[in-house]
């Protein structure tokens, strides 16, 4: 049996004035909800430029720490390739 809605269908009018307030609670409480205090936006606005500088500092040691592995690996094989020309030039 399906079930009864018991919702008004009538479109409801709301002011400018409710819908900014409205909006407003509801960025409060996003913003309460992940952690963030909303009082001082300046002390806001510096945890997120520092988040940003440690996403942008992690993806560069990321980046850093590839190329030094694909350093070591570059040199193991040039290294066992010299050794294996030194040893069959010698023959030692």
């Amino acid at each position: 049996m399906p079930k009864e809605d018991n919702t008004n269908d009538k479109p409801i009018l709301l002011t400018e004035a409710v819908v900014r307030r409205i909006t407003k609670d509801v960025v409060k409480q996003t913003l309460i909800s992940v952690g963030v205090d909303y009082t001082d936006p300046q002390d806001m606005q510096r945890d997120f430029l520092f988040m940003r500088d440690l996403r942008l500092t992690s993806e560069k040691i990321k980046t850093r720490g590839l190329f030094v592995l694909v350093g070591i690996v570059v040199t193991g094989i040039v290294a066992v390739m010299w050794l294996g020309i030194r040893q069959l030039l010698l023959g030692n």
